[in-house]
Parts: structure tokens; sequence; C-alpha cells
């Protein structure tokens, strides 16, 4: 696990200095592996939101969260995630 300013340096070389894994990996001082899993990971967090957004809370009003733990239970339970 890496902190999170070393998470937003790993961030910044990539989408903004465009720089490779391992130009990234010498400068922050982790392997090039580590910094790939955490150059992209953004990416899969985004991409995992927007699935619960399209797929769990699309169209749904909610006004009281204490309803989106039992309805998020049942979304997985039944989806074909499980």
């Amino acid at each position: 696990m890496i902190d999170y300013e070393t998470y937003t340096k790993i961030r910044n070389y990539y989408t903004q200095d465009h720089l490779r894994y391992s130009q990234i990996a010498a400068r922050v001082g982790l392997d090039q592996r580590t910094v790939a899993i955490w150059a992209n990971e953004k990416g899969r967090v985004e991409n995992a939101v927007g699935y619960v957004k399209k797929n769990l809370l699309s169209g749904l009003d909610i006004t009281d969260f204490s309803v989106l733990e039992p309805l998020a239970k049942q979304w997985l339970d039944t989806s074909i995630l499980h």
C-alpha cells in the first residue's frame, strides 16, 4: 500500500508529464509493477462507480440513505456480479 502523496505523484507523472513507468518508478522509489498498478487505479475506480450509477442508482430518487444499504445488498445478491 502506498500513501496518498505518493499516489498523487504517480498519477501526475503519468497523466500530466506522460512519463513511462520506469521513469516514475525511479522518481518515487518503487518498482515498475507497483507504479503500473497505481497509475491506472483511477480509471478502475471511475469505471466501478459508473457501473453502480448506471445499474443500481439509475432512476432512483433517494432522499434517505438508510434505504440504500438494503437496496444495494439485494442488488448485489441478484446481479450478475454474484
